[in-house]
């Protein structure tokens, strides 16, 4: 084989890798920017579930906050005697229903 024809073969040869090689190098491309996009988009979720999650919290707080003043409100204090039994109890007015 003449020796310019190989070298002509040879230039082909890399012509044909260097196209293949360029256009997997696109769809990788494409792929990473998807990727990309989807890491963001993932990043940006847990952000905003973190900052749910800490309105959330804050809400709960404040709303325990709440519960345990008045749970404080409505405990007797030691002065008070409680009823020991059903007898001690005031009973509840009885109202007649007319019919």
């Amino acid at each position: 084989m003449d020796p310019l024809a190989q070298i002509y073969a040879i230039v082909q040869a890399l012509v044909g890798l260097i196209t293949t090689n360029t256009a997997k190098l696109t769809a990788l491309t494409q792929q990473l920017a998807t990727i990309q996009a989807d890491d963001d988009a993932t990043h940006k979720a847990l952000a905003d579930a973190q900052q749910h999650q800490a309105e959330t919290d804050k809400t709960a707080q404040a709303l325990l906050a709440q519960l345990q003043a008045l749970q404080a409100s409505i405990t007797p204090d030691s002065t008070t005697p409680l009823a020991t039994s059903t007898a001690d109890a005031t009973p509840s007015p009885v109202i007649p229903i007319a019919s």
